[in-house]
């Protein structure tokens, strides 16, 4: 392989993984020799030592044990993208707490849904709006994604009179 090695951070299944099956099939487009990984956010230690990876996207840099990995993948030359995971914060503390109190120089892309939240990031914090992919999965054409029920059924041998 002579791509990339990129992990995605699931944080939250029900919340983050259909928008980040998103991010996985858009990168294996642009990156058709990379190696993309989902995980779960707790795996990170073990998959960080494993895959050494190139690019973790993770949805915040609040943790501080997970901020010492990626600074060790930092300082190896790998890079880090903050993906956030929710629109816009309710109150200014909490939009100043999920755009300001955490180590910047950790970030080398911050990627939020749009200008209700670029506006709280310092400037030096490089970003981009991408909007919200959360919700693009149920939509045309990634809700084509999605295996039909009797498909899913038959590839795990599932009995079909069961709910």
């Amino acid at each position: 392989m002579s791509g990339y090695r990129i992990l995605i951070l699931d944080d939250h299944h029900w919340r983050d993984t259909p928008g980040l099956v998103l991010v996985k099939a858009h990168l294996e487009k642009l990156l058709p020799t990379s190696e993309i990984l989902i995980t779960d956010i707790h795996l990170l230690k073990i998959m960080a030592e494993r895959l050494h990876p190139h690019a973790i996207v993770v949805n915040h840099l609040h943790d501080g044990r997970r901020n010492e990995i990626f600074d060790d993948i930092r300082r190896r030359g790998g890079v880090i993208i903050v993906n956030q995971p929710e629109g816009r914060a309710n109150t200014i503390e909490t939009m100043r707490w999920s755009t300001n109190d955490w180590p910047r120089e950790l970030c080398d892309l911050y990627v939020c849904w749009g200008t209700g939240v670029e506006e709280y990031l310092p400037p030096d914090v490089p970003r981009v709006i991408t909007g919200c992919p959360r919700f693009d999965f149920y939509f045309l054409p990634f809700s084509g994604l999605v295996q039909s029920r009797e498909i899913l059924l038959a590839r795990y041998g599932l009995d079909a009179t069961r709910p």
